[in-house]
């Protein structure tokens, strides 16, 4: 099973030994990643970067990058020029933390009596188990890249299942993120990291606020509301947009254009748009129509969907994300994923662990581990269009 890169790897305990040998041979024909993927987690995925360079994340479990937020002033020259030399700290460095989390498979001496005895063999048994982990993985991922973060915890644990249900979809699975005490546990998210300032808040160690020299105003994103909203007013997630159709107006060209032109002009962003259903669907019918090109068919297998065009004038990929449907229907987010991006360990990206006894039980079992987080470096090249609707 090819879901995030993972496959089972040779194991050390002796009745999987036989078959794990082949087992990255033929698993990744067994589960195609786009029938999981949702197209956003693609892109990430396929755009993630090591943090540090490829250094890993250090003992400090810390990624540093730098961002310019002031610049030297040219001056004119005479024939006899006495010099001045500005004293500036033109770099700030932005610092992340990972998040740490896993998935686990266990089976008994029973259930492999069973397989070993029967049509099915004890390969079928760990493969099967291992390609539940690897969709239970992909199934958060889809999910916590557009979490705002303010769900209620059930217990010790979030209850993605239901919250789909109640958005919604039609069948989701039985996910769960768990072992947790807060929200600010789960993998940073792209609603996080694309904030309309209002209180003030903190991201990647930098402080933002509204007035004077705690503006850090090259370390806000650009954030159009047509309509209105509610953001939260506290907590890890201050800031973020709770209700992003509170009141909506229809979305135009206008709108979009004087958006697009504040995010990429004098700028040489490649830019990913990720539309509702709604949304997408009324510019390509209505906006767009006259001035968009079908997206290449490299764009396609990258995306894994075919709902997609580009807006040449901007270079702006627009696209469906069929999460935006339960959770942002009112919202487009705009990135280029050298701003956004998922930084990652390659140690544990993630690291497998091959099926082991148990000691003083009667298990064996496996261990998926990540070590991940969202990150955001750039502010100028992210963005998002709030509170929008169709005409109808």
């Amino acid at each position: 099973m090819a879901i995030l890169g993972t496959t089972p790897t040779q194991a050390a305990h002796d009745w999987t030994t036989a078959y794990a040998a082949e087992v990255k041979k033929v698993s990744p024909l067994l589960y195609s990643p786009l029938k999981a993927m949702m197209p956003t987690l693609r892109i990430l995925w396929a755009n993630k970067k090591p943090a540090n360079n490829g250094d890993g994340w250090g003992p400090r479990e810390k990624a540093y990058y730098n961002i310019e937020h002031q610049v030297y002033s040219p001056h004119k020259g005479n024939r006899n020029q006495v010099y001045t030399f500005d004293d500036l700290d033109p770099i700030t460095q932005s610092e992340w933390s990972p998040v740490k989390w896993w998935n686990a498979a266990g089976t008994n001496e029973y259930e492999i009596a069973d397989y070993g005895n029967s049509s099915m063999s004890l390969y079928d048994l760990a493969e099967g188990k291992m390609r539940a982990i690897h969709l239970g993985d992909t199934l958060y991922w889809n999910y916590a890249i557009w979490s705002n973060h303010e769900e209620t915890l059930t217990g010790d644990y979030i209850d993605i299942e239901s919250i789909l249900s109640t958005a919604g979809q039609r069948i989701p699975y039985p996910i769960k993120f768990k072992d947790i005490s807060a929200t600010s546990e789960m993998v940073s998210s792209i609603p996080m990291l694309i904030r309309k300032t209002l209180a003030g808040h903190t991201l990647g160690n930098i402080a933002t606020g509204t007035t004077g020299a705690t503006a850090n105003k090259f370390w806000q994103p650009l954030v159009t509301v047509g309509g209105s909203i509610d953001q939260s007013a506290s907590g890890d997630n201050i800031d973020v947009c709770t209700d992003d159709n509170l009141t909506t107006v229809p979305l135009t060209l206008d709108a979009l254009n004087t958006h697009l032109r504040a995010m990429q002009v004098g700028n040489q962003y490649k830019i990913y748009a990720a539309c509702p259903g709604t949304l997408y669907q009324f510019l390509v019918n209505s906006v767009l129509a006259e001035q968009r090109r079908m997206a290449d068919q490299y764009l396609k297998a990258d995306l894994g969907i075919n709902m997609s065009i580009t807006f040449e004038e901007y270079n702006c990929v627009f696209y469906y994300e069929p999460m935006l449907d339960y959770l942002w229907p009112g919202t487009i987010w705009f990135f280029d994923p050298e701003c956004l991006f998922l930084c990652y360990d390659p140690i544990f990206d993630p690291k497998v662990t091959a099926w082991e006894r148990i000691p003083g039980t009667n298990m064996s079992g496996t261990v998926v581990s990540y070590r991940h987080q969202l990150v955001r470096p750039d502010a100028q090249g992210v963005s998002a269009m709030h509170a929008y609707t169709d005409e109808s």
